[in-house]
């Protein structure tokens, strides 16, 4: 199953000349870097065991999760070929024109399209991972007066004065 994620990975970044954008071991290391955050975001530890020539995954990963697994190494290519282009530039000599200028922010734009798909599956598989909802680690109090309640643990604080309220 991994050969088929990593040859997937590869095809998806084929340039126009039929040639893969990325070497075998860029790709692997994508997948491999990925399956880590897979993992903590659908809370099920999965890990590459290798086992000679065949490397294999455990426990086995259903098709939702393989998608995930190769959206988010997709996510982490782009990144790769976005700092890689980083240095390159435009130039002119008489009536010739190259720019290269431009497939930085190609590449940030494709990754921040593929983040949100990510982020999105991820969300309706795992609510918990939803980043967007803030959740604040507090109590309220209720305040009544001779006492102060603590809202859910119905704890009462006596000793307070009418002052104090």
């Amino acid at each position: 199953m991994i050969d088929v994620m990593l040859q997937d990975l590869l095809l998806d970044f084929t340039g126009d000349d039929e040639e893969s954008l990325i070497s075998e071991e860029v790709a692997e290391r994508m997948l491999e870097r990925a399956l880590d955050v897979v993992s903590s975001d659908l809370l099920i530890a999965y890990q590459i065991v290798d086992e000679g020539d065949d490397p294999t995954l455990v426990p086995e990963m259903p098709g939702v999760h393989r998608e995930l697994w190769l959206l988010w190494s997709k996510v982490l290519v782009c990144r790769f070929l976005r700092a890689r282009s980083a240095n390159l530039i435009a130039f002119s000599s008489g009536d010739k024109r190259v720019d290269r200028g431009k497939e930085t922010s190609n590449w940030a734009d494709l990754e921040e399209s593929l983040l949100k798909d990510y982020k999105a599956r991820i969300v309706r598989i795992n609510p918990a991972a939803d980043e967007s909802v803030l959740q604040l680690g507090t109590a309220p109090l209720v305040y009544i007066q001779g006492a102060a309640v603590e809202a859910e643990e119905n704890q009462t604080f006596e000793g307070t004065r009418e002052n104090d309220l």
